[in-house]
């Protein structure tokens, strides 16, 4: 549910009632978030247009599931890719631990 679908549904409420004297409480707050919803989503042009700006940034978002947010996170936290020696490593430093499958005597 949305901030929008939610401030509707409280402003709807009845006055009088407990959730309709819930409703003038939560005006404002309703107005801040608003605001903050804009600037979250201008915020979020911005890194999309810096990410395709970068060829290694650009390249990892081709990946499943990563988008500019999840691309320009893991550019600016490794840096330079080169400073690993093997994707291991990599994993290791991101804290991943490969998952392991059992089934009888076989790993």
């Amino acid at each position: 549910m949305g901030c929008r679908s939610l401030a509707v549904r409280v402003n709807g409420w009845p006055s009088g009632s407990p959730r309709g004297d819930l409703s003038q409480r939560t005006d404002l707050l309703f107005a801040i978030l608003v605001v903050l919803n804009v600037e979250i989503a201008a915020a979020d042009r911005c890194i999309a247009e810096l990410t395709m700006a970068d060829l290694i940034a650009t390249l990892l978002t081709t990946a499943s599931g990563s988008g500019p947010i999840t691309t320009s996170t893991l550019v600016a936290t490794i840096d330079d890719i080169t400073r690993f020696r093997s994707a291991h490593e990599f994993e290791a430093y991101l804290g991943m631990v490969p998952g392991e499958r059992n089934s009888g005597e076989k790993h």
